[in-house]
């Protein structure tokens, strides 16, 4: 668990209910916790940076904010730095699915 400034409160940093912990999720209910990560629409979970490339050890590019919705055109066919990661076309970057 871990504080939050605003809205004042409490959240859950990982899940104790065996359901999936994401930093977006596809737009769609149904869908937040899908086995398999496809290219679509998004809504961000968390603010998160949108990086030049799909490492996070290149320069950011823009922020998404929460609830940002994004269009994910491609996915990475495999985890960096242990993170399923998504380029989107705007802001233009990589984030963190």
């Amino acid at each position: 668990r871990a504080r939050i400034a605003d809205p004042p409160g409490w959240i859950s940093l990982v899940s104790t209910t065996g359901k999936c912990t994401r930093f977006a999720v596809p737009d769609a209910p149904a869908a937040a916790c899908a086995i398999e990560d496809a290219p679509g629409p998004y809504v961000a979970r968390i603010a998160q940076p949108v990086w030049a490339g799909v490492g996070r050890d290149t320069p950011h590019v823009g922020q998404l904010e929460v609830g940002a919705r994004v269009r994910v055109a491609e996915v990475a066919p495999q985890p960096i730095d242990g993170r399923v990661r998504g380029r989107i076309d705007e802001p233009g970057g990589w984030i963190s699915l």
